[in-house]
């Protein structure tokens, strides 16, 4: 969905509410992959990187948007909610970046156990 509303920036790049559908769609799938305790470094930074983008478009239209349009309060608000996000951003990264270390020492753990393992045939052979 994220892809078509970008094709269709694309398309009408002056079509502010277009831009307010882009930035509500990566502030809600931002919002799914932080909540994720499983999601992986890449996503969670791609997400915050996402949330930030998405904070600008709202503080823009907040401030430049057409009243006729949608309610520049409710860009506003959605600003403040992008805000308060990547507030707890670190939080999330920094979590994230422990599992993804974690499973880098397990798998390196893994290859170490399995060359154990290959030498002591060879070694036996």
């Amino acid at each position: 969905m994220l892809l078509t509303n970008c094709q269709a920036r694309h398309v009408s790049p002056n079509d502010s509410v277009l831009l307010y559908n882009i930035a509500l769609v990566q502030q809600k799938l931002a919002t799914m992959i932080l909540k994720d305790e499983k999601s992986n470094l890449k996503k969670v930074l791609i997400a915050v990187r996402d949330l930030e983008l998405a904070h600008r478009y709202f503080t823009y239209l907040s401030q430049h948007g057409d009243r006729m349009k949608f309610d520049l309060a409710q860009a506003a608000a959605e600003a403040q909610q992008c805000s308060d996000l990547l507030s707890q951003a670190q939080y999330h990264v920094s979590r994230a970046r422990k599992i993804d270390e974690e499973e880098k020492e397990i798998r390196r753990r893994q290859e170490e156990e399995m060359e154990a393992i290959k030498e002591k045939q060879r070694n036996e052979t």
